[in-house]
C-alpha cells in the first residue's frame, strides 16, 4: 500500500494525472474492486503505455510490452499458477549459464523480494524480474487461462535485444478475430471484481473458479 501511494505521488509529481482524476478512480474502485491505478487505466484516466513508462522509471527496471509476448508453455510450468495470480507474475525467458539457471520474469511488483525468493525457489534459478502494468499482466494471465494447449506447446527463441532495450517478441498471442482492447479490458475489469466479491462472500478456491469460468465463457467470442 505504502509502494502504491509514492508511485501515484509520482504520477502526480510528473503530471500524468490530475488530483480529482485520483479521487475519482477512488471512488470508482469501490465498485469495480480494482486497485487503484489498474482503475486509472479503466477510467481511461491514463493509457497503459504512459502508465509502463512510469513504472519502468519508477523501478528502475526494463518495462515489458506483454501485448508483443509470445510465451513459452515450459516456463509456465515453473512457477506455480496461484503464485502466478495471486502476485501477478509471468515467466518470460530461461537460460542456463555457468552459475545455473537464469529466470526472467515479469511481475506488477519486482520490489517484492519475497516473493521473487519464492519463484528463485520454485524455479531452482536465479531471478531477474522486470515490470508491466497489473492489468496488463492480468489480461495476458486471462489469455494463458484461455489456452490450456499452451502448456504443452514446445519452447520459442525470443529476439535478442541490447542491455537497456525494451524485451519484446515479433508474435502476440492468438486472439479472437471479434477480440478488441477494450473486451480484453472489460474482462479484466470483471475478473477483478469476481474475485473481489468471491473472497468478501469466503467461496472456496474451486467455488470461485467455477464462477470466474463462467464470466470467462461470457468473452469467448467465435471467429466470423
Amino acid at each position: 500500500m505504502q509502494r502504491e501511494t509514492e508511485f501515484l505521488r509520482s504520477l502526480m509529481t510528473k503530471k500524468l494525472i490530475a488530483r480529482e482524476a485520483l479521487l475519482h478512480a477512488s471512488q470508482q474502485r469501490r465498485r469495480t474492486g480494482a486497485d487503484l491505478v489498474s482503475q486509472l487505466v479503466f477510467s481511461k484516466m491514463i493509457d497503459e503505455t504512459a502508465l509502463a513508462k512510469a513504472l519502468s522509471d519508477f523501478f528502475g527496471r526494463i518495462a515489458v510490452d506483454l501485448d508483443k509476448v509470445e510465451l513459452d508453455g515450459r516456463l509456465l510450468k515453473k512457477i506455480p499458477r496461484s503464485l502466478m495470480t495471486d502476485k501477478l507474475i509471468v515467466p518470460l525467458r530461461f537460460r542456463q549459464t555457468d552459475h545455473g539457471g537464469h529466470l526472467i520474469v515479469v511481475m506488477a511488483d519486482p520490489d517484492d523480494l519475497e516473493t521473487i525468493q519464492a519463484i528463485a525457489i520454485a524455479a531452482e534459478a536465479r531471478v531477474t524480474a522486470l515490470v508491466a502494468p497489473a492489468i496488463a499482466i492480468q489480461r495476458l494471465l486471462i489469455k494463458i487461462a484461455h489456452h490450456p494447449g499452451l502448456l504443452d506447446a514446445p519452447p520459442t527463441q525470443p529476439k535478442a535485444t541490447r542491455q537497456g532495450e525494451g524485451i519484446s517478441w515479433p508474435k502476440p498471442m492468438p486472439s479472437s478475430p471479434r477480440r478488441s482492447a477494450d473486451t480484453d479490458q472489460s474482462l479484466v475489469r470483471d475478473t477483478v471484481f469476481v474475485r473481489t466479491a468471491c473472497e468478501r462472500l469466503k467461496l472456496s478456491e474451486l467455488e470461485a473458479r467455477k464462477v470466474l469460468a463462467l464470466v470467462h465463457q461470457c468473452y469467448r467470442l467465435e471467429a466470423a
